[in-house]
């Protein structure tokens, strides 16, 4: 017998300030994996992080979902921008919540272009591999940082340092 898994994913957190869109708290139950506006298209600083909280107490995989620099048009507006630039939004809005996640103790899964820039991406091969070489080299780097982490857990010294000071940027066993 084979047994099937679905994921069930919703966009989130992508309020800002007094403005709320969606009903995150009623949803994120359901959900299996989020993918949290990063604050080009919506989220702030603040909805992030509420919004990470929120997954993390509910089991819900985490993901980034940067969008275009439009949180007037809600990211759905087309901009004429270069491969770099789509490259330096996803660098930046995913590195942002990262760090949220990290923070709070938990580890980003995935990352999901949000409206017209996920559209721009399928008609556009070079805008679609600059977002693929971003992502890419965002997993990398994570591979190296949590390689790194986990060497340094290994050794005898850490263990013996590991109980003084933060764990922020360590590997944390799950």
């Amino acid at each position: 017998m084979t047994t099937t898994y679905i994921d069930l994913n919703c966009d989130m957190g992508e309020g800002y300030g007094r403005w709320t869109l969606g009903a995150d708290a009623e949803i994120m139950p359901f959900i299996t994996s989020a993918n949290i506006a990063c604050g080009f298209h919506g989220g702030d600083p603040h909805v992030m992080r509420q919004t990470v909280d929120l997954a993390l107490r509910h089991g819900v995989a985490i993901g980034s979902h940067p969008g275009l620099p439009d949180l007037i048009g809600f990211g759905r507006r087309r901009m004429d921008v270069t491969p770099q630039e789509v490259r330096d939004y996803m660098v930046y809005q995913t590195g942002a919540l990262r760090e949220v996640v990290t923070l709070a103790g938990g580890d980003l899964q995935h990352v999901k272009p949000h409206g017209i820039l996920y559209n721009m991406m399928e008609a556009d091969e070079e805008l679609a591999e600059a977002a693929g070489a971003a992502s890419l080299a965002m997993t990398e780097a994570d591979i190296e940082r949590w390689a790194r982490a986990w060497r340094a857990r290994a050794s005898p010294t850490a263990r013996t340092r590991s109980t003084a000071g933060s764990s922020r940027g360590s590997c944390r066993a799950r």
